[in-house]
């Protein structure tokens, strides 16, 4: 698993170069600054994800419990993640995010 998560984050920095080198907003910019469009800036949140999750990450000791995730959870996530499309690949990937500024002074 340690290899399919640097697998991960060498495919996104050859991703990212390759951008840069054959694009002119990459090499208009500055060396210490690449400018992704719109459609890019979160990839690299999603390849973290990925390299966090249950799917590849590292597995942490619950305590007496056990490691986290279990070997039987992560085979079933590899699985599923390995047949689910783009829109349910992103759901398992990204974090389900929660708007906190409507919340009601009774929600907590």
């Amino acid at each position: 698993l340690g290899l399919a998560r640097d697998h991960a984050s060498d495919v996104l920095a050859t991703a990212l170069a390759m951008y840069r080198t054959n694009t002119p907003a990459g090499t208009g910019s500055s060396r210490g600054q690449l400018v992704l469009p719109d459609s890019l800036k979160l990839l690299p949140l999603f390849v973290l994800s990925l390299r966090k999750g249950r799917m590849l990450g590292a597995a942490a000791s619950a305590g007496r419990g056990g490691p986290s995730p279990t070997a039987d959870e992560r085979a079933y996530h590899l699985f599923h993640g390995r047949l689910a499309g783009p829109d349910r690949a992103v759901g398992s990937v990204h974090p389900s995010l929660f708007r906190v500024s409507d919340m009601r002074d009774r929600d907590g």
